[in-house]
């Protein structure tokens, strides 16, 4: 009997989600990676980003408990120079390409940019969830890249068959199976948001 009380007490339990940032503390945050990234010619970006990122969890109240993020501009920086220098490649082998089959070299250009998107998605949640931890308790993804990409890829297809109609349906497929995937520790998060919801708002917000 006192365990069913306090499954039902964890039910009934209240919780308050607050922001409680300054956006006078937050604009000097701004102007100061702004000042500093354009200094550094853009290598302050990294530790921008992870000062921005900090500012906000640590703001983010959870009844009245607050979020963390432990990432360091370090981390970011060198993940930024991994995706430079993917960049670079990718731009050598484009150009080469183009220069003796222009057709199969834009073939290449948007191929390459439609297969990044679920990586850049998988990479980006698995390290956000991992740095973030709230009563000391460390968040986690554990989505799958190959099942993302699948998802991913059909929808680009049918996105196209239907000429742009289909992507609202694949924007919350894809958050569905990312939010499915987050946990923070024996408990997983849910998403059960609907393409068809989402396209009439995207529809009501052309229209008006």
């Amino acid at each position: 009997m006192k365990e069913s009380i306090k499954d039902q007490d964890k039910v009934n339990q209240k919780y308050s989600l607050e922001f409680s940032g300054n956006g006078w503390e937050y604009f000097k945050i701004l102007i100061v990676n702004w000042l500093l990234t354009v200094i550094t010619f853009g290598i302050y970006y990294a530790w921008a980003r992870a000062k921005k990122l900090r500012y906000i969890y640590s703001n983010t109240n959870l009844n009245k408990e607050r979020f963390h993020f432990t990432g360091n501009g370090l981390e970011l920086f060198l993940g930024l120079i991994k995706v430079i220098g993917l960049y670079i490649v990718f731009i050598i082998i484009f150009q080469v390409i183009s220069l003796y089959y222009p057709l199969i070299g834009v073939l290449f250009f948007y191929c390459v940019i439609v297969a990044i998107v679920p990586y850049s998605i998988h990479a980006s949640l698995r390290y956000k969830m991992s740095r973030t931890s709230y009563r000391g308790i460390r968040f986690g993804y554990r989505g799958i890249l190959g099942n993302l990409s699948k998802k991913w890829f059909l929808g680009v297809l049918l996105t196209i068959i239907t000429f742009g109609i289909y992507s609202s349906w694949l924007l919350m497929k894809i958050r569905r199976y990312t939010h499915r995937n987050i946990r923070f520790g024996d408990i997983n998060f849910s998403n059960d948001a609907k393409g068809g919801e989402y396209f009439v708002i995207n529809l009501l917000g052309y229209i008006f």
